[in-house]
């Protein structure tokens, strides 16, 4: 169910209320900047003619070949020769596909070379490459969960690089204080310019927190000197935010401020967790909080994420504002939780394949529900006194979705999850993939499988699922997009 924006603001939604009841029941019941960080990304796997035609671009095969053989000036590719000594060692006895010796082969860079010619030249009416419609925001996904190995990083590595496969413009926001989302997705999560961020203070999550909280100190203070007291001390990590000024802060696109990094997927960067001082991340939000009473910490990623704002994300040609952002959140319910949660205009819940995951998935979304409302009503009432803007969460779907199951063996339990949930569970799940046990240095999804290593079927095989997650989160955003801009147009109308 998708909620209009006034029975957003009606928060918390009866989808929501449906949803966590559902889970509960027992089991038996009814850019420039964008741009200049991929510049330098390591080109990745190969990509053969045979996987580009059927999963990147919508063309034929043989359209392709005419195309690059008309066309010279476009990326011609590798021949099977020239890779062949780049190519992992096979695992399998199986024979090579038929035409394997004339394959062609290209990096995602020169895949995304051709979407752009084709999106510029190829036959009218054919998407290319997607486009959000006018007047619509960029979609932030949050995938939440409450217990140990559900998926969680999993669920959320796999959309981020499908969409940018698919031609999107992906910000992927990693809270897990391992950095799990970094690892899978191909980017260290303890870089120098994410420990760093661009002025040599704190990047990463951690440090846009401790951008919010400098400058929500630089204000008090300003104050406190206005009326006669002493200023507030700041701590080193505030001390090194305050070296930048405020509308510089403002200023800069946020890939720069936090620290993003480039991924070796075109269109897909993401932001750390904040380097090796991420682990005490609930421990500094607390502190500052305890300092800065007027400061709240659970606005900092909707304000931060917000690329609404013309004037802070320009969404032009040179720096493209992302069109989806997915959140991978930590274990638990603490602050960078559940500023992750009010930054959502969609939940992914993954659910283990047991009722107990199902049980503590709905106990953690009505308590985050109930935390998040009496934060939301508590702030407003101070906006209102205050004659500030008030803050709206923006729940606009929520969606369960079966992860790390046995298609075969808990067949029942999906039927009868299905059946207590309805539309409220993604129509596909991401069950346990038994190549993502056998991933190779440097492969963290199935999408970074060379399948020279294995059988090209076997491969395919194994994407099936995440390709099916994928376009029912794409099916959902595409819904929601659809009534932002309707809402505008009826909006805009005499």
């Amino acid at each position: 169910m998708i909620l209009s924006a006034k029975e957003a603001e009606s928060y918390p939604s009866d989808d929501i209320d449906r949803l966590v009841r559902g889970l509960l029941a027992p089991p038996g019941a009814s850019s420039e900047v964008w741009s200049t960080l991929h510049s330098n990304c390591p080109d990745g796997r190969p990509v053969s003619i045979w996987e580009a035609t059927r999963y990147l671009l919508p063309v034929a095969p043989g359209h392709l070949r005419r195309l690059l053989a008309t066309h010279p000036e476009l990326p011609q590719g590798r021949d099977a020769n020239s890779v062949e000594k780049d190519a992992p060692k096979p695992v399998t006895t199986a024979p090579p596909p038929p035409g394997a010796a004339a394959m062609r082969w290209f990096t995602f860079a020169e895949i995304d070379v051709l979407r752009s010619h084709l999106d510029r030249h190829g036959a009218k009416g054919k998407a290319y490459r997607p486009r959000r419609p006018p007047n619509t925001a960029p979609l932030r996904i949050a995938v939440a969960g409450a217990g140990p190995d559900i998926g969680r990083s999993t669920l959320a590595a796999h959309l981020a690089i499908a969409a940018a496969m698919a031609g999107w413009r992906v910000l992927a926001v990693d809270l897990d204080l391992a950095g799990a989302l970094c690892t899978r997705i191909g980017a260290e999560a303890a870089t120098d310019r994410e420990t760093n961020g661009a002025d040599g203070f704190g990047g990463g999550v951690l440090g846009l927190f401790a951008h919010s909280a400098a400058l929500a100190l630089r204000t008090a203070n300003r104050a406190r000197i206005l009326q006669g007291e002493s200023p507030l001390p700041a701590d080193a990590d505030l001390d090194a935010a305050l070296a930048a000024s405020p509308d510089t802060i403002s200023a800069r696109p946020l890939p720069e401020i936090a620290g993003a990094m480039a991924t070796r997927w075109p269109g897909l960067s993401v932001i750390g967790p904040g380097g090796p001082r991420a682990v005490a991340t609930e421990a500094l939000l607390a502190e500052w909080r305890s300092r800065l009473r007027m400061w709240r910490p659970w606005r900092v990623l909707a304000e931060s994420l917000n690329f609404r704002e013309p004037d802070v994300h320009k969404s032009d040609g040179d720096r493209p504002a992302p069109d989806i952002v997915i959140l991978d959140l930590p274990r638990g319910l603490g602050q960078a939780a559940l500023a992750a949660l009010a930054a959502a205009d969609v939940i992914l819940l993954p659910v283990g394949p047991s009722h107990r995951d199902a049980e503590a998935a709905g106990r953690d979304l009505a308590l985050a529900a109930t935390l998040l409302t009496r934060m939301e009503r508590e702030d407003n009432l101070t906006a209102r006194a205050l004659g500030t803007p008030e803050f709206r969460l923006g729940w606009q779907s929520t969606r369960v979705v079966s992860c790390r199951h046995d298609p075969v063996a808990d067949a029942d339990m999906l039927a009868a999850r299905a059946e207590r949930l309805g539309s409220s569970l993604l129509p596909a799940g991401l069950p346990e993939i038994p190549l993502l046990s056998r991933l190779g240095p440097g492969e963290g999804t199935v999408y970074d499988v060379d399948y020279r290593r294995l059988d090209r079927e076997r491969v395919a095989a194994a994407r099936t699922a995440p390709d099916a997650v994928w376009a029912a989160v794409e099916r959902l955003l595409e819904q929601i997009w659809k009534q932002q801009s309707l809402a505008a147009r009826a909006a805009t109308a005499p």
